[in-house]
């Protein structure tokens, strides 16, 4: 005879800020922003707000902290991007933090694409210094593309290029220096 396995429903529930017992919430609402999380700091980069015509791709660096026991604070603007910026690739390698690609405006039908990193010393608590742009770039421009590092090379496979915002087959890398 076979038994029955009672499973519980999958129940979510918003994160609770400690500090406040409400729950946690971004500084501004955010759809496309990077996340990175080293540590206690965990970072929304970036993003639009709105879809359709209404779309505004923002600079604003958003940051929380997590506490010992996992809950995460509510978020709060930490910085901002020397410009704004959505759907890039990011990856940490020594001691840096770097945004690749991406789309850097909005105009209907059509989002700005960038082949521009850029980058921001991380911290050894976690936090980030201001990002700049650096000198290197991807081979073209592309948004929205997943990806994976091997090493100090960056592979950035699928995505988003050109106009009209087409998907792409290519894969490209970037090694650092």
């Amino acid at each position: 005879m076979r038994q029955r396995v009672h499973r519980q429903p999958n129940h979510f529930a918003p994160a609770i800020d400690p500090g406040t017992s409400a729950p946690a919430t971004l500084a501004a609402p955010r759809l496309g922003g990077m996340v990175y999380q080293r540590g206690a700091s965990v970072y929304v980069i970036g993003g639009q707000t709105g879809v359709g015509t209404a779309v505004a791709v923002h600079n604003e660096v958003q940051r929380a902290t997590l506490d010992a026991n996992g809950n995460l604070s509510s978020f709060v603007l930490a910085g901002t991007l020397p410009t704004p910026l959505l759907g890039a690739s990011l990856f940490a390698a020594g001691g840096t933090l770097y945004l690749a690609a991406g789309a850097t405006g909005y105009a209907s039908p059509n989002y700005a694409l960038t082949s521009a990193v850029l980058a921001a010393p991380i911290a050894a608590d976690g936090s980030l210094g201001t990002f700049t742009t650096t000198t290197l770039t991807m081979p073209y421009a592309q948004c929205c593309g997943a990806s994976l590092t091997f090493g100090k090379t960056l592979y950035v496979i699928e995505g988003l290029t050109g106009t009209g915002f087409t998907a792409t087959t290519a894969i490209q890398s970037l090694t650092l220096p």
